[in-house]
């Protein structure tokens, strides 16, 4: 919801970047810089992901969402020694993902304008993403406690997305991980 919001912000202020005294100076400005935009779809597609990525990082530095908070999560498991199956409990708290913004296009933008429908397929890059987590498990009588660290260099995901110009709204087509390093 979050990435959906951010990006229509971005491509508002890409849309509309003018300051206007009237709303029929609005709507004639609007008008025009949609115009533009529109334009500019199928020759500067690499320009607007940038400008788009752009916003999302000083988005994310604005609002605090550096590092941000991820769900705790637990999960029952069992493990089997010799012939007897323990059960056990795999709790994560307190989890962080960090470095959000390091987040780039990779490769080039492809933008197709359909009416009133913007289609993006971009790659993106997170060049040091850390995710964080504080760890409990309870297996056997034992309990150890400690902390997760994960780290991803060169993360690159494919995303597609499209945006409805008229209302506003995004949606995340697909999501795949090209590269996991």
């Amino acid at each position: 919801m979050r990435f959906a919001v951010l990006t229509i912000a971005a491509l508002i202020c890409i849309a509309y970047p003018v300051n206007v005294k009237s709303k029929a100076t609005a709507a004639a400005a609007a008008a025009a810089a949609r115009a533009r935009f529109v334009a500019q779809l199928d020759t500067q597609g690499d320009l607007v992901v940038d400008a788009v990525v752009t916003l999302l990082k000083k988005y994310a530095e604005e609002h605090d969402l550096e590092p941000m908070a991820i769900p705790d999560m637990n999960q029952s498991f069992s493990v089997d020694v010799l012939f007897v199956t323990f059960d056990g409990t795999l709790t994560l708290k307190n989890g962080e993902l960090s470095h959000l913004t390091t987040l780039e296009r990779s490769g080039d933008a492809t933008l197709n304008y359909d009416g009133d429908t913007a289609h993006i397929v971009t790659k993106v890059t997170f060049s040091d993403l850390v995710l964080n987590y504080d760890y409990d498990v309870e297996v056997m009588g034992i309990n150890p406690t400690g902390q997760l660290v994960g780290t991803a260099k060169g993360l690159e995901l494919t995303v597609d997305i499209t945006a409805d110009l008229e209302t506003y709204t995004t949606t995340l087509g697909s999501l795949e991980v090209t590269t996991a390093a």
